[in-house]
């Protein structure tokens, strides 16, 4: 077992997480402003609040790719896509937690992913080539 890799595999998980956090929690944040800037405008702020969620998803599996790479690990495609599709789960569950004022998904979720891309950080695949 390759305890570096899961080490690395945290780290990238965890300033992902963090990113992405802080981009939905910043999004929908002027989402609700732009609305209350405009209040009779039936969607007011409705761009903004897409924009945050595409971006916040989007940027995950890009930063865990990005990540693992700078730190010099190869074949984590796996780590990738199973958080890169997690995240959009676990964040559009809590949706209306980081909407409504309290601005963060619980700390034992938050955990839980951590740990979930510290497992799949040590799986590495490189499409039958080491």
């Amino acid at each position: 077992m390759d305890h570096l890799r899961h080490i690395k595999g945290a780290l990238a998980t965890v300033i992902s997480t963090i990113a992405c956090h802080a981009v939905l929690s910043y999004g929908l944040k002027k989402s609700h402003e732009a609305g209350e800037e405009q209040p009779d405008v039936v969607l007011g702020g409705a761009v903004e609040f897409l924009l945050a969620v595409v971006i916040a998803w989007t940027l995950m599996p890009v930063l865990l790719a990005v990540l693992m790479r700078l730190s010099g690990e190869k074949g984590n495609h796996l780590l990738v896509l199973v958080c890169g599709l997690v995240w959009p789960l676990l964040s559009g569950y809590f949706l209306d937690e980081i909407d409504d004022g309290t601005g963060r998904i619980p700390l034992v979720a938050i955990v839980l992913y951590v740990l979930l891309g510290t497992l799949l950080a040590g799986n590495r695949h490189y499409n039958g080539r080491e």
